[in-house]
């Protein structure tokens, strides 16, 4: 190193650590107002939400009323549901045959 270097290793090594963990404001952010009523408790709850998730992606919110999640958005098919009433009830009703 030079006499004429002000900056040491640790000083220089810690401006680009710096310079790394800058924060990109323009990435999207929780811009988008959702609101729903919950099925359970009637409630109605208002939400910001990432508008690329809710357009692409999976959001899962939780409910002011019961506190419970509920799937808002599914467009990758990551989550599946299945309703087993109805195979209860035909396998009850073959019971009483």
């Amino acid at each position: 190193m030079s006499g004429g270097d002000s900056e040491t290793d640790a000083e220089l090594e810690q401006n680009i650590l710096n310079r790394d963990a800058t924060i990109d404001l323009q990435l999207p952010r929780r811009s988008l107002l959702v609101k729903f009523t919950c099925d359970l408790c009637n409630e109605r709850t208002s939400k910001l939400v990432n508008r690329l998730a809710y357009e692409k992606g999976l959001i899962y919110v939780q409910c002011a009323g019961c506190l419970k999640y509920h799937k808002l958005v599914d467009n990758l098919g990551l989550v599946v549901e299945y309703d087993l009433r109805g195979d209860m009830d035909s396998d009850s009703n073959a019971d009483e045959i």
